[in-house]
């Protein structure tokens, strides 16, 4: 406890002499500031299972104020947590993990990811919805609702460790993936399908993969000597396909996976990174990650880099500059565990208050990183040493644009016309703009961006302090307090973002006298 304090005083001064100098002021107007919400065991969300409908939207209110409180920009909402459903789907039951029993409906209905959705983008920020492909159950006496997919075809996977597992070996498992994500993508608007670094599942040392019968069946002329390249070459059609459905539904929607933080020892292969990890994503878990960037299979790549500066077997820095070089014109962003702070048992160096901070500095210096996504969300209101807030006062005191989709190509965004503020209620302003008139595609305004500076000042649209709000609709309400003494004059313009994340030139000024 006296350890805790100790450092939360130590975070508290840091916090105060990085503000007192500006450090937000370096901030980069474009960066990933993005937050994974786990549903799996109600890690983040819901708080439990069996909690009522009105309940459960209650705390996704209070997660999405909370998350643009702190200038975040994205969630990553795991809506596919063990082969079910975080939401209506045409495939799957409901999950376990809303009611307590697999298959029940929340009560009263609602569909939960349609209310993320609409809350996110409310908020100004994207929403991607994160699956775990290949896991059907976390324990051997987790009941499966009749009609499950496993229950109809209990030979397409198999038991490895306590976990049930998809088979990733099997054509007609990843046809049956494929149609979940082409259901999704094509009913709800979802910025990005987003998949975790479980393909194969994670070696158990003393025990086989149980895959010898798909591999008999479908081993498409590798010898039992290059099993390791079948599984490969399974996870790499699957990830092939997923792409291509996604782009044949809607172009711009994102398509990204988040890997175990090392890729290959350079031990093993001098392309690989020089650590000494014990399990890597290409021989551990069948995932050729390095592949599928380089080729344009995925959009962008977030590696877990779990680990401290100057950690013995994987170096955070050493980590970080390897995947930035590996980026290949895609975006490459840093998954950062921010549940280290408050992990048992954890290395000493997480009681360090300025670890995560230095991350954040080197990710902000190389290039080839567009930012961070933390996990997970209810890391950030659970820890102890004051690191929520020294990103809210400090390094994300500013907000923060999306990086760009720059590797596809799409029209100029509009710009906003017919800009004009009226006195409403209360004595509040509402600031309005023309919507442009595009059919659904590129150029459809996904948010505008409302820049603001005093009268006399110019607004640089390169610099994030005159960054006001990110919005989704073309209104906004400006709320002056009725009784003010002196009041002063602002000027407002504002931005189109796209589906691809350009923005559009300025509008015409508008100045309110608030």
């Amino acid at each position: 406890m006296k350890q805790n304090l100790t450092a939360r005083l130590i975070f508290i001064l840091f916090t105060y002499l990085v503000g007192s100098m500006g450090v937000a002021q370096d901030s980069p107007k474009r960066e990933m500031r993005g937050v994974w919400v786990a549903t799996v065991l109600n890690i983040d969300w819901p708080s439990r299972a069996g909690l009522n409908a009105r309940q459960q939207q209650k705390e996704i209110d209070q997660l999405l104020d909370d998350f643009k409180s702190l200038n975040l920009n994205a969630v990553f909402l795991q809506i596919r947590p063990v082969s079910d459903a975080i939401y209506r789907s045409n495939y799957e039951p409901w999950s376990q993990y809303l009611s307590g029993v697999q298959g029940e409906a929340p009560n009263p209905l609602y569909d939960p990811l349609d209310y993320f959705i609409e809350g996110c983008h409310n908020r100004g920020m994207e929403l991607h919805a994160w699956m775990n492909p290949f896991r059907v159950k976390q324990k051997p006496e987790d009941k499966l609702v009749e009609g499950h997919i496993f229950e109809q075809h209990p030979d397409w996977g198999w038991q490895y460790g306590t976990k049930t597992y998809l088979d990733p070996g099997i054509p007609e498992v990843r046809d049956f993936l494929a149609e979940i994500v082409k259901d999704v993508v094509t009913r709800y608007d979802v910025d990005g399908i987003h998949f975790d670094d479980y393909f194969y599942p994670y070696p158990i040392p003393g025990e086989e993969i149980p895959d010898s019968v798909s591999f008999e069946k479908y081993n498409n002329g590798y010898s039992i000597d290059r099993i390791a390249d079948w599984r490969r070459n399974n996870v790499d059609e699957f990830i092939f396909k997923i792409n291509r459905d996604i782009k044949d539904i809607k172009p711009w929607v994102q398509f990204g996976v988040s890997p175990f933080g090392v890729w290959r020892n350079k031990q093993d292969d001098p392309d690989g990174s020089d650590t000494n990890a014990g399990t890597t994503a290409y021989d551990g878990l069948y995932s050729d990650v390095i592949k599928w960037i380089r080729l344009g299979w995925v959009d962008y790549l977030v590696p877990q880099i779990y680990w401290q500066f100057d950690h013995p077997k994987a170096d955070f820095k050493t980590l970080a500059d390897w995947w930035g070089e590996h980026a290949f014109n895609r975006n490459m962003f840093v998954g950062h565990g921010l549940y280290r702070l408050t992990q048992e048992g954890a290395d000493e160096a997480w009681k360090n208050p300025v670890e995560f901070p230095r991350q954040i500095r080197y990710v902000r210096k190389n290039p080839d990183l567009k930012g961070s996504i933390w996990f997970s969300s209810s890391r950030f209101f659970n820890e102890t040493i004051g690191f929520t807030q020294f990103l809210k006062n400090a390094y994300y005191r500013n907000k923060a644009l999306m990086p760009e989709i720059k590797w596809i190509k799409g029209d100029e965004p509009f710009t906003p016309v017919n800009i004009k503020a009226r006195k409403v209620k209360d004595n509040n302003v509402l600031l309005e703009w023309d919507k442009p008139f595009v059919k659904e595609g590129f150029s459809e305004p996904k948010f505008y961006v409302i820049y603001r500076c005093k009268n006399g000042e110019k607004i640089d649209i390169n610099d994030p302090k005159y960054i006001f709000d990110v919005v989704k609709h073309p209104e906004y309400l400006i709320k002056i307090p009725f009784f003010k003494l002196k009041k002063e004059e602002y000027i407002y313009r504002i931005t189109t973002i796209d589906r691809l994340n350009s923005e559009s030139e300025l509008s015409n000024p508008v100045v309110i006298n608030q």
